[in-house]
């Protein structure tokens, strides 16, 4: 018998944290599943930990070679044979009853696709993060909304749906595809927005996991130039994919609100309401120019270029105008903060030619103590070499006869004086 779930782990180098992620799976109230995992080639103890488990549940993945994490999921989803796919990050910690929860609401709804939790954020020590400043703490608290309106959402304000949370039908994973392999950091928000343009999904209010963040370890989501150009493009290439394949009534539900004509849902219209919604609000305030340009590219006809300009007063100078305004937010960001490190490099060779005077000039010092040293070494070599021979001729004094003669005078004399005076 097939089981219900299967759980996916795609694991490298979480030796610290595996064992309480894999318990934490072992441990489910729910126990019905197939644990899949695949160890990517780990170089720390990761293989060892998952070998270590005998559960007949378990079946392990070793990869002879380091991949990425798309293509080991995609690995594991095509490996799944359970009804639903649960998905866990090797350094993330379900509660107990997460699985049983999540299966109760999907069975009970069978026009649901998919159901998430929200998240307790931890440290690397499995500390709660209690600022915002470590960590957007609210990121995962989202509520349940219309298919339309969390569309909205993720295009305005990015992804809020926790990865290791998800527990989605079997069948809708393979009806909308595998995770895409060009998305190395949005691969879930492209899945995500994939299911939503189909399936409603559910999120609970529960915190049924913990995820996990340590400051400075992710490399993928480091925040480093390359890894934020590098999301700043998978972003805008999901957002295309978004309002391309956008349902009509999902757009005019979801998007209602930055509607200029909310009366026109004819083509043409459709067409240019979200061109200037990309052209005013786009890809997280970034108001990258690009987006809406690639958006328009094969739809601009004349009978588009006469509506925007009848109904909302752009003409296509404006349009060209895009062209001459490349990303301009984004990479004037990226422009001011390499601007930031010049001027930062420009402080610190200020401090460092300080730093070299002063050491030149205690140099000089130490130089002009040394000579003074060193004439007084001298002159002490000298005293000690006139001290030696007053020596010498005190003691040639003290042997001659003249010395032995006189000092026998002088008890004689000495001796006289104290008889004379007695």
């Amino acid at each position: 018998m097939n089981p219900k779930i299967s759980v996916l782990i795609p694991a490298y180098n979480h030796e610290k944290y595996l064992k309480e992620t894999i318990d934490s799976v072992l441990n489910q109230t729910f126990t019905n599943f197939e644990l899949l995992i695949y160890d990517d080639c780990s170089t720390d103890s990761s293989a060892q930990i998952i070998k270590s488990y005998t559960d007949e549940r378990i079946t392990a993945v070793l990869a002879e070679k380091n991949g990425e994490t798309v293509a080991a999921l995609n690995k594991l989803v095509d490996m799944a044979k359970g009804e639903y796919i649960a998905v866990l990050g090797s350094d993330d910690v379900w509660l107990p009853e997460k699985l049983q929860r999540q299966l109760e609401i999907l069975e009970s709804n069978p026009q649901i696709a998919a159901s998430f939790t929200r998240a307790e954020i931890v440290d690397e020590n499995s500390n709660i993060i209690t600022e915002d400043n470590v960590f957007p703490l609210d990121i995962f608290d989202y509520e349940n909304k219309d298919k339309s309106k969390m569309l909205f959402d993720f295009f305005m304000s990015g992804n809020h749906l926790c990865h290791s949370s998800v527990l989605i039908r079997t069948s809708v994973h393979r009806e909308i595809g595998l995770y895409n392999p060009l998305y190395r950091q949005l691969h879930d928000l492209d899945l995500w927005i994939r299911v939503l343009l189909k399936y409603n999904i559910h999120i609970s209010d529960s915190k049924l996991l913990k995820y996990r963040f340590v400051q400075n370890y992710n490399n993928v989501s480091a925040s480093i130039e390359s890894n934020n150009i590098r999301l700043f493009n998978e972003a805008k290439s999901i957002m295309l994919q978004l309002f391309n394949n956008i349902s009509d009534d999902d757009f005019f539900n979801g998007f209602n609100e930055l509607l200029k004509n909310k009366d026109s849902r004819d083509p043409i219209a459709i067409v240019c309401e979200k061109f200037l919604i990309l052209k005013e609000k786009s890809l997280w305030d970034t108001k990258c120019k690009t987006l809406p340009l690639d958006f328009i590219s094969d739809k601009l006809s004349d009978r588009v270029v006469a509506r925007l300009e009848k109904d909302y007063d752009v003409t296509i100078k404006d349009v060209y105008s895009l062209t001459g305004d490349f990303c301009s937010n984004y990479y004037s960001d990226i422009y001011n903060n390499n601007k930031l490190t010049e001027q930062h490099a420009s402080n610190l060779q200020l401090l460092l030619n300080r730093s070299n005077e002063a050491n030149n000039v205690l140099s000089a010092k130490n130089t002009e103590l040394a000579q003074e040293n060193a004439q007084f070494a001298n002159e002490n070599n000298r005293l000690n070499s006139v001290n030696e021979g007053l020596k010498n001729q005190n003691n040639e004094i003290l042997s001659s006869n003249t010395w032995k003669i006189a000092s026998k005078m002088t008890a004689i004399m000495s001796k006289l004086l104290f008889w004379r005076k007695k």
